[in-house]
């Protein structure tokens, strides 16, 4: 899932190897290099002793407020820190060691364990209005965080997370928050995780995973599931939303759209039009007829399952507004003539392609 020590880390690691009670800023040099843009929370005036012990949750970061490179330490109940896995923390440990080669196919087994800022949370969670009636999955759920927050807002929703030690202390957590009675957290693999009934789906995984993740997301997600991520993308599913948090990638949000490629047949009080439509994602491109005759596409839209367009042909111009369900489309549509609008219902069926 992560990818190995970057020549950054390996010159890193050697100089930990030469100077072991030199500070290194391990922060930047290992974190981001082998974890992505992440924040460990371990000053870089500790020295590399002082971090490895840090890390463990066996001693707290000296008080340098002052120093470029102090960032306060983050800790969770049980005594973790918002730092890497003890699997990543082994990693960690070889490389300062100096045992970068044999180190290095270790990283592709291991993903770093890393939370999101509880402003970055909240955020996730704003952007996408989570509340009573939403059911939230996260995936690789760390210490509960996103769950037990979403269940403080009234939603419901478990977690899925692949360490056995830290999906004890999500569920300690959200006893202690007293929300374990819609808070639940299970020990498995994301990629095999039962995505069913979820409004919302949360992610703070590594770019590889994410591109893994797409395709499950889309098939098993309904229409207008809301996604979000901390820090990393889909790759060419562009983000419906954005929003600047704490951590360098921002979070983003895709609202999963329902799948309307094809051809449709649209029946309306105006009559009958041929419908074309080419889809990637949430992006759709469409051609209309009517009667034999192109209309001008004015704009189309779609967003979960609600989708718009509107066309004209000179002298009337035409608004759909409806929904997708299945191989079905309907809602209302709007002629606008010369001197009066006529408002009716429509519905269409798909005739081919999907």
């Amino acid at each position: 899932m992560a990818r190995g020590p970057s020549a950054t880390a390996r010159r890193a690691s050697r100089r930990m190897g030469r100077t072991p009670g030199r500070a290194v800023d391990v922060d930047s040099a290992m974190c981001r290099s082998l974890a992505g843009p992440y924040r460990c929370h371990v000053p870089a005036a500790m020295n590399v002793a002082q971090q490895h012990k840090a890390w463990a949750g066996q001693v707290k970061p000296p008080a340098r407020p002052g120093h470029p490179g102090y960032a306060p330490a983050t800790r969770v109940s049980g005594g973790s820190m918002a730092c890497p896995s003890k699997s990543w923390r082994l990693l960690l440990a070889l490389l300062a060691l100096g045992a970068a080669p044999g180190a290095a196919g270790a990283a592709e087994l291991v993903a770093p364990y890393v939370n999101s800022p509880q402003e970055d949370v909240e955020l996730m969670l704003d952007m996408a209005d989570a509340g009573p009636g939403d059911y939230v999955i996260d995936l690789g759920a760390g210490d509960g965080r996103i769950v037990i927050t979403a269940a403080l807002r009234g939603a419901a929703g478990h977690g899925v997370e692949l360490d056995r030690e830290l999906v004890e202390l999500a569920r300690r957590r959200a006893r202690a928050a007293e929300v374990d009675d819609r808070a639940a957290f299970r020990h498995g693999d994301v990629f095999e995780a039962d995505l069913r009934g979820a409004t919302i789906v949360t992610l703070y995984l590594m770019p590889e995973v994410n591109l893994r993740l797409r395709p499950k997301l889309l098939a098993e997600l309904p229409p207008g599931t809301r996604v979000l991520s901390n820090s990393f993308d889909m790759g060419d599913w562009q983000p419906d939303r954005r929003a600047q948090g704490r951590t360098s990638g921002g979070i983003l949000m895709w609202i999963v759209p329902a799948a309307v490629a094809g051809t449709w047949r649209i029946e309306a009080g105006e009559g009958s039009f041929e419908l074309e439509i080419a889809q990637q994602f949430q992006r759709i491109d469409m051609s209309l007829r009517r009667d034999g005759r192109e209309l001008h596409v004015l704009d189309a839209t779609l967003s979960g399952e609600r989708i718009a367009f509107s066309a004209g042909d000179g002298h009337t111009r035409y608004v759909f507004s409806g929904r997708a369900d299945g191989g079905r489309l309907s809602g209302v549509m709007q002629a606008h003539g010369v001197d009066d609008t006529r408002i009716g219902p429509w519905q269409a069926v798909r005739t081919g392609g999907g």
